[in-house]
């Protein structure tokens, strides 16, 4: 089996990919995990488990590749850049043409056979969440041990005890990825007025598309 955690920046992939390690190592499955670019993931072989994370993964048509999408309302991506203290409050032209090359995986992402997963839904209730990339997967976990899975996901102990933290199976990753983002839709929060008029502007101009 090969799994692809795959979405925007900022979007949750992380956290996914993480969510599916814990779940693997509940079911004391062996797996390979890692960053991988999409010509990368088109030469694994599916004889052993691999758990993947990319952000430019576009599965083709009829892949046996199993791919979780993670996609998140765009101002508030960009607000978790500004909060993450990667860009400033003015328009990061980078960014905004991410978040462009981002809406077109997503055009893609939404013709494949994939489980879609919202950032602003993956709190709402955590072990829901779970338990749909549980079934994904087709990990056949107790309810206990998707609630323990859960546990470890949610906001309170996902906040950082120290500077560097250790995600599930041995997986580095930076603790404010979750802890110190801004709440799904309180990019206004972040963002002041004058900011968020340009970034929406800018996506117009390069023809984003700001439904979802």
């Amino acid at each position: 089996m090969i799994v692809v955690c795959n979405g925007g920046y900022r979007t949750g992939s992380t956290l996914v990919y993480s969510i599916c390690i814990a779940l693997l190592d509940k079911a004391a499955d062996d797996y390979i995990y890692g960053v991988y670019g999409h010509e990368e993931i088109l030469t694994l072989s599916d004889d052993c488990n691999h758990i993947l994370k990319s952000h430019n993964w576009l599965p083709p048509k009829d892949s046996s590749i199993k791919t979780i999408y993670t996609r998140r309302h765009h101002l508030d991506v960009y607000a978790s850049f500004v909060k993450m203290k990667k860009i400033g409050q003015a328009i990061d032209i980078d960014v905004i043409a991410n978040l462009v090359e981002e809406q077109r995986r997503r055009e893609h992402m939404l013709r494949r056979d994939c489980l879609t997963l919202d950032y602003e839904d993956i709190f709402d209730n955590i072990e829901f969440t779970v338990r749909k990339i549980a079934d994904f997967l087709g990990v056949d976990l107790s309810p206990m041990s998707i609630e323990r899975v859960a546990v470890e996901f949610t906001r309170e102990n996902l906040k950082p005890k120290t500077d560097v933290a250790t995600g599930s199976g041995g997986i580095p990753w930076h603790p404010h990825h979750i802890s110190d983002d801004p709440s799904p839709g309180n990019f206004i929060e972040v963002l002041d007025y004058e900011t968020i008029v340009k970034v929406v502007s800018a996506m117009r101009h390069k023809n984003f598309n700001l439904k979802r």
